[in-house]
């Protein structure tokens, strides 16, 4: 069993199951079998393989180096990317990002959500300041009179 420190369990496993693919006779070889709850892996395999297996995962369960950005991908469930930009750029000071194309597609009630959340925030470079109210249509002439 080996303990991972900077890498993910099933990443890593994936890895090793590339690299060692098709060693061993009649298809066995070395297998990588992931915990990601207690971020380890079981190595299972010739004592041989294991060695090797445990030099390669050294080599890959490394501190990212200084400067290096890590990226995480979480999927969304009760919101749309481009919303979430617009929220995020906010929080941290940045720009806004311009308007995206609307997509007809996505539950109603999402789209509501969405909606409360950007005016809370205040997409107009406040916080929460309602825009501008629209111009007032133009005044109609009043009828003159016919006995005048």
């Amino acid at each position: 069993m080996v303990s991972l420190r900077f890498a993910s369990a099933d990443e890593l496993a994936q890895r090793l199951r590339e690299a060692f693919a098709g060693e061993g006779a009649g298809g066995r070889g070395l297998r990588a079998i992931p915990d990601p709850r207690t971020d380890t892996l079981v190595l299972v395999g010739t004592p041989d393989e294991v060695r090797r297996a445990r030099a390669v995962v050294a080599r890959l369960d490394a501190a990212p180096t200084p400067g290096a950005t890590r990226v995480n991908v979480y999927p969304l469930r009760y919101a749309d990317a481009p919303s979430l930009v617009r929220v995020l750029s906010q929080l941290v000071g940045g720009p806004a990002p311009p308007p995206a194309e609307p997509r007809p597609h996505g539950s109603s009630l999402a789209r509501g959500r969405t909606l409360r959340t950007e005016s809370a925030f205040g997409y107009d470079g406040g916080l929460g300041t309602p825009p501008p109210a629209a111009a007032p249509p133009p005044a109609q002439p009043e009828p003159a009179s016919a006995g005048a």
